[in-house]
Parts: structure tokens; C-alpha cells; sequence
């Protein structure tokens, strides 16, 4: 069974410990999940693949999994792709119409064009977003290609990545056997999921994505996403200092971390939460050693953010919502509210079988995918159908550019 027939789409994400995967049909424009799998792996740190034959593995031994339980084949999938290299170049340009007619594929090759002129060698184009049209010198937000127009530009945001990364991902999935149908950024996927991009006509958005060793955030605004940055941060430094205090394994602490309530514990209610032997000894750990610890970690992080993020909601409205694995540490938001000084919402899909707010991306790039199928202009618009990779194509560093402590200083200006 192909995945791609009658609107079965499937879509893969990797993250630091693990891989995401989801399998979803629409039926009636409505989202049915069909199967959910995550699959530990450890050739990932930081969003950069360490051990590429592992990863190949992993892969394989998920869509084994997905295949067995499904009885299904599983042969195409929708890559969800790290925005830690994202750039967006905002650009105006006027679609040629002389002895043409005007449709989606004059339009996307436009753009395509544009976008070998604009992006440097070491970029590529993976996304790009329409935000307005000026039809015979009048703006619009929707075209209708099926009136006689004279004139024709638009604004449209590039939205590309590094090539060494792209390629990375999309090497290992194609050596795993899958055919890749698309491709996007996780901010991309995540933003349509939230429907942050309609929001934003608003107010802004920031979505704060919180995974074991890294933080994300996008930005949000008039319909467009302005930036992402990447903080190499997470929750794993939580589960790290517990695994180091106690001599916990990886796995227990990332149990305890995640699974049990104690960010908001009360002093006079002090509870064990979990047990264990060491040296003839049972010694127990309380939900307030656990508070005790995860907040002065917390804390020194998103400072960091808040720094970053207080001038965006001294600008304008803005609204913060937090996604990934370690939103589902019990009652984080309402700590994180009180550091960046704003209601922190956590984010969590109403689609059913897919409840998790590390799910997020998966589900988005279902929903980018389905509409750029049925050339939808208004919502953002994935390229990857334009894009061939060649297995292990070669990438050679342009040595000009900018250093991750340019790019962060300079990601978050308003403009």
C-alpha cells in the first residue's frame, strides 16, 4: 500500500533520542490518525546526525514496526526538517504574463527562479509563503486564476536551509529505502498546525519548542514566520543532573523527570516519588528534591530566552506557547509563566490518537502537504516536489558564513 493513495500520508521527524512518526488519513477534510510511533535512537545530538548508518537502521526498524502492526507498506513519507538553519529572504517580484496564462506552475516557477538568484550557494529553498498579491496594481490576499488579469507581482517569503543539512536528513530516509514526496521546516509544520499564521494578523506568535538538548523558537508575524533560532538547551539537563546526583540510568531519569508532579509541590506535603536500592540502602526521592533541582536549571535557561523574547512583547500583543517533549513536565508552563513574565500556554493537538504536544510537527506537515496538493496559495506552500537530492551529493562549506553568534544576535530584530 502506498502512502500517498487516497489522501494516506505519512510523516517523519528526528529529534535527539528519538524518532517521530505519524500516519494520518483525511477523510471528509477531517484528520484521522491511523498509527503513532516513536523509536529511540542515538545517532542524533543537537540536530546533527552523528552515525548515519544507525539512523538508516533506526528508520528501518520503525516503518518494520509500521508495516507489521498496519499491514501496511509504508513506502513515501513527508521529512520534517530542523529550523536551526533556517533563513527567510522577504522579496517582491512581478510574474511575467506576456503570452501566458496565468496558473500555479507560471507562479511556482517564478518563484523557483527568484530563488536561484537570491539564496547563497550554500542554501536551499525548502519552503516558501505567498503573503500578498497586487493584481493590476490593486493588493489582494487571494488570486483567482481563472480571470483576465494584465498585471501580476507578489510578496512572497524564501524560506531555506543549509544544503549540508537538508541533505544530511534527506540521504539518510532515502538509504532507508523511503521515497520522499516532501519536505519542511519544523517551525513551517508546527505553525500550521497551531494555525499561528492566521493568529498573526493579531498579534505575534512565539512558539517555544522544548526537547532534550535543544530550544527552539519561532516568530511569528502578519501571517508570516520572521525567524527561528536554535539554543542548544533542554530538558535533558534536568534528567542529566538527576542521573548524576543518584546514579539513575538515562531512562529512569528521564521517567522521573518527565512522568511525576512536583514543579508546583507544597513544602508541608513532601511525597516520595520514586525508590531505589543502593548500597543495602533504599533511599527515596521526593517531589521536593526534584522541584529544588528543575527550577534553578529552568531558571538560567529561559532567562536567556526572556532576554530574547521582551522586546518582541514590549512591540506588540504576543502570545507564547510552549511545544515539544518537555511540555509534558507537569505544570511547566505555569513556572515558565513567572520567569518570562507573560502566560506561557502549552500546546496540545486536539487531533485524537496524536495528544502530545511533541507531535506537533508531525501533525503540521500532514496539513502542509494535503494543501499544497490541492494548490491552496493561501496557506504555506511546500517545494520539495521541485527539489531532487542525489544520495551523498557533495557539500563543501562556504568558509563567509555567518557564525551562529551572528545569526542569533540578528534573528529576532523586528522588521
Amino acid at each position: 500500500m502506498c502512502v500517498n493513495q487516497k489522501e494516506i500520508y505519512a510523516s517523519i521527524e528526528f529529534v535527539e533520542q528519538e524518532i517521530r512518526f505519524v500516519l494520518g488519513e483525511f477523510h471528509n477534510s477531517r484528520l484521522n490518525i491511523l498509527n503513532v510511533e516513536i523509536f529511540p535512537t542515538t545517532a542524533i545530538i543537537n540536530d546533527e546526525i552523528i552515525h548515519e548508518q544507525k539512523l538508516i537502521e533506526d528508520i528501518q526498524s520503525l516503518i518494520s514496526i509500521v508495516n507489521k502492526k498496519m499491514k501496511v507498506e509504508v513506502e513515501k513519507v513527508i521529512v520534517i526538517l530542523p529550523s536551526n538553519s533556517l533563513n527567510r529572504y522577504s522579496k517582491r517580484v512581478t510574474i511575467g504574463l506576456y503570452d501566458k496564462v496565468l496558473n500555479h506552475d507560471l507562479v511556482t516557477d517564478t518563484i523557483l527562479t527568484l530563488a536561484d538568484r537570491e539564496l547563497e550557494n550554500h542554501e536551499i529553498l525548502v519552503n516558501y509563503k505567498i503573503s500578498k498579491y497586487f493584481i493590476d496594481g490593486v493588493s489582494k490576499h487571494k488570486i483567482d486564476y481563472d480571470k483576465s488579469i494584465k498585471s501580476l507581482a507578489i510578496d512572497v517569503d524564501l524560506y531555506a536551509g543549509s544544503k549540508q543539512t537538508v541533505y544530511n536528513y534527506l540521504n539518510v530516509v532515502e538509504k532507508s529505502g523511503l521515497e520522499i514526496i516532501d519536505i519542511c521546516f519544523d517551525s513551517m509544520a508546527m505553525a500550521s498546525e497551531m494555525a499561528a499564521f492566521e493568529a498573526s494578523f493579531v498579534k505575534n506568535i512565539i512558539i517555544i519548542r522544548y526537547e532534550f538538548s535543544t530550544l527552539e523558537l519561532a516568530l511569528i508575524s502578519e501571517g508570516r514566520i520572521l525567524s527561528s533560532v536554535s539554543i542548544n538547551i533542554g530538558y535533558g539537563d534536568i534528567i542529566h543532573k538527576v542521573s548524576e546526583s543518584h546514579r539513575l540510568s538515562l531512562s529512569s531519569a528521564n521517567k522521573l523527570v518527565l512522568l511525576n508532579d512536583y514543579l508546583t509541590t507544597n513544602d508541608k506535603e513532601v511525597m516520595p516519588v520514586f525508590l531505589y536500592t543502593h548500597e543495602d540502602k533504599t533511599i527515596a526521592i521526593d517531589d521536593k528534591y526534584l522541584r529544588d533541582l528543575s527550577i534553578p536549571i529552568l531558571f538560567n535557561q529561559f532567562e536567556e530566552v526572556y532576554q530574547i523574547i521582551d522586546p518582541i512583547m514590549m512591540a506588540k500583543e504576543t502570545d507564547v506557547y510552549l511545544t515539544g517533549k518537555g511540555a509534558s513536565i507537569v505544570d511547566i508552563q505555569e513556572v515558565l509563566s513567572n520567569i518570562l513574565k507573560v502566560k506561557v500556554k502549552k500546546y496540545v493537538p486536539e487531533v485524537i490518537g496524536a495528544r502530545s504536544s511533541s507531535l506537533v510537527g508531525n501533525l503540521g506537515a500532514l496539513y502542509l502537504y494535503r494543501d499544497s496538493s490541492l494548490h491552496d496559495e493561501h496557506k504555506q506552500v511546500s517545494i520539495s516536489r521541485d527539489i531532487k537530492p542525489s544520495i551523498d551529493m557533495p557539500y563543501k562549506r562556504n568558509e563567509s558564513e555567518d557564525s551562529m553568534t551572528n545569526r542569533f544576535k540578528e534573528l529576532f530584530k523586528i522588521n
